[in-house]
């Protein structure tokens, strides 16, 4: 697990269409396409967890028996786990189960999706958080001083 530029694009792309898929899922009436949405963002979560999960595990293994530097499962596999994708893939997904749920609504903010799905001291600390709780954070007065910085570096 280590951070690589390279690792930017998946987080962006995970949080834009999972918000996406939140966004038409909090407008939509029919319940069969509120259910293709929430498997098809379910599914695609998955898959990239699961994916970056074992191509490096899988590369290893095959390298060991078979070695082929040049292969696209090596060049991908080199990269190696995007830190946080466990998390961030958890967070997306508990986000659209509970959108779909009508838990909570979809966020009218991109920003603040993006900064609930990569907020990284939860991603170092888990858990999982729902994502009404952390917007309520986020949707508060704030006013920054001396006195609240203190506390917020304490």
């Amino acid at each position: 697990l280590y951070l690589d530029a390279r690792h930017f694009p998946l987080l962006a792309f995970t949080i834009f269409f999972d918000y996406s898929i939140a966004r038409f899922m909090d407008l939509s009436q029919s319940g069969k396409f509120r259910r293709f949405l929430l498997a098809s963002s379910v599914s695609l979560n998955i898959f990239i967890l699961f994916f970056f999960k074992f191509i490096f595990y899988l590369n290893r293994s095959s390298n060991q028996t078979l070695p082929t530097p040049e292969a696209p499962l090596s060049a991908i596999a080199s990269w190696g786990i995007p830190l946080g994708v466990s998390f961030f893939t958890f967070h997306s997904v508990s986000y659209v189960v509970d959108v779909y749920r009508r838990k909570t609504s979809a966020s009218q903010s991109l920003v603040q999706y993006a900064l609930f799905v990569s907020f990284f001291p939860k991603i170092a600390a888990g858990p999982i958080e729902r994502f009404s709780a952390f917007s309520r954070q986020l949707s508060g007065n704030f006013s920054l001083n001396a006195r609240s910085a203190y506390r917020g570096i304490r």
